[in-house]
């Protein structure tokens, strides 16, 4: 038997530089029960086809099925961010007891559901982007490879200009220049005047298959708020277990109209207007609408700051690296609390460099810990009245992630990481946790598994569970379409992980 993901990221990414601390050994893989795919024969075709990564007994290593001439990552952080997220899938399916059934909450297992369909169009993603966006992420790749000979080549992603040429393919598009955010640009009508309005940077491209990629994010993204059990009959039940759910994109620093940062749809937004959606059409009051989205990556979740910023319905809280020192550089900072009818629901916690779980900054010997910060942040969104919980889960503040700029920073063991789950688990609120960023493959995997373990551990305590609490009540993995499984969503850490 084997456990395949048959795309783990987005058509066209090539995994044969994978590092040596992916591949598996024999001997620990005949340890393991792997679940089968419910189509097995179909993961492999896609698989084979689609450039995805399987996890492979007979061979006795994670296994490249890439297909040749695929777009080459031109940045050395979506290089680590694709080997990252194998590593995530890696450490949960050997550390964890896989089943795509579900299991009883408290029964001592831990369920990965595969996602195995696509949405049809972008239409779920107008919750959080304008309609012009999600038009250009649709048609880009199209219409760029259409201008065949008349690609301008300040257009061209210059990483992949060799790669391209001697895969005969066109390379990625890029915009060739900034914009200008004043209000008085338009994006135009051709890919060329779009590509310099909708992108925010030049390391966010347009690739073969990343249509496919974000229609497969909606997909997990949507079965992910469907498996979360919410709303609550009332304020007072206890909390469901979490769901987490595995995007082949991070999202957090996409905004209603631009990508950027390696995030073209924000899934965060997206799935907090989900919840909205579902109490809604429960027949709760805007009251218990409320949602709360907290960002613990290591940069600013610009984007999600961005599309809630004039709304009281959703509180953003977002623990990042100071801006001053890091990405995005011009968004973030403390004074940004949100404006007109939103103004307050917006907190954002620059941590200053070297601040760790237990220790505020030495450059700030009176600023916050990473704990402290993390507590507020969870106070606010509760005092603000916030039925559910939106985590944008990135766990790239880890001390050693080779993402952090020089003397900038707040610094994290991985100990600390099941701290983290623990303190999520004490807002007692259904909780959605969304992959972010993560870019140390070695330490990636173990990080996510222990704030599930700490999240799960605390929710779990004997004198935490009612006596009648249900088990989740997973999506039927059939339910759709067949097609590829791209994403995951989670419950329960067994108890000899915790």
């Amino acid at each position: 038997q084997q456990l395949m993901y048959g795309q783990l990221m987005p058509l066209g990414y090539e995994y044969a530089q994978m590092p040596q601390q992916l591949w598996v050994p024999e001997q620990q893989l005949q340890q393991q029960q792997w679940a089968q795919p419910s189509n097995p024969a179909a993961a492999a075709t896609a698989a084979a086809r689609a450039g995805g990564v399987r996890l492979d007994r007979r061979h006795g290593g994670v296994r490249q099925a890439a297909a040749r001439g695929g777009w080459q990552l031109p940045h050395r952080r979506a290089q680590l961010a694709v080997r990252a997220q194998a590593a995530i899938l890696r450490a949960l399916g050997l550390n964890l007891n896989l089943s795509v059934a579900a299991a009883d909450l408290f029964g001592g297992r831990f369920n990965l559901a595969p996602v195995e369909w696509l949405e049809d169009s972008f239409e779920l993603a107008l919750l959080a982007h304008e309609q012009g966006l999600l038009t250009y992420l649709d048609t880009a790749w199209e219409r760029w490879v259409a201008l065949a000979e008349m690609r301008p080549p300040d257009f061209c992603c210059e990483a992949d200009l060799e790669a391209a040429h001697a895969a005969a393919r066109p390379p990625a598009l890029v915009p060739a220049n900034g914009l200008f955010r004043d209000g008085l640009q338009l994006p135009g009508r051709s890919v060329l005047s779009q590509a310099c309005f909708y992108h925010a940077d030049r390391f966010t491209p347009i690739f073969a298959g990343l249509r496919e990629a974000l229609l497969s994010d909606l997909a997990v993204v949507r079965t992910a708020v469907d498996a979360l059990a919410y709303p609550r009959p009332s304020p007072h039940t206890p909390p469901p277990p979490p769901v987490y759910a595995m995007v082949a994109h991070p999202g957090h620093h996409a905004t209603g109209s631009t990508s950027g940062g390696f995030c073209y749809l924000n899934n965060a937004a997206i799935a907090a207007r989900l919840l909205q959606r579902k109490a809604r059409e429960a027949g709760l009051d805007e009251a218990r609408c409320r949602v709360g989205v907290l960002d613990v990556d290591y940069h600013a979740g610009n984007g999600t700051i961005s599309i809630f910023y004039e709304d009281p319905s959703v509180f953003v809280a977002s623990l990042h690296a100071e801006p001053d020192t890091e990405y995005p550089f011009n968004s973030g900072f403390s004074q940004q609390r949100g404006a007109g009818a939103g103004e307050g629901a917006t907190l954002c916690l620059p941590l200053a460099p070297y601040t760790t779980w237990s220790k505020s900054s030495p450059a700030e010997p009176n600023g916050e810990t990473y704990e402290q910060a993390l507590r507020r942040a969870l106070d606010a969104i509760v005092q603000h009245g916030a039925q559910a919980l939106v985590v944008s889960l990135g766990v790239d503040t880890f001390r050693h992630d080779p993402v952090h700029l020089p003397g900038a920073g707040c610094k994290l063991e991985l100990e600390d990481f099941e701290a983290i789950g623990a303190v999520l688990a004490e807002a007692r609120l259904p909780t959605l946790l969304l992959q972010e960023g993560g870019y140390m493959p070695d330490v990636a995997g173990a990080a996510v598994c222990k704030v599930l373990s700490g999240m799960l551990h605390a929710l779990t305590s004997p004198e935490r569970v009612a006596p009648d609490a249900a088990p989740p009540k997973w999506p039927r993995p059939d339910a759709r379409a067949p097609g590829r499984a791209v994403g995951s969503s989670l419950s329960r850490v067994p108890s000899h992980q915790q």
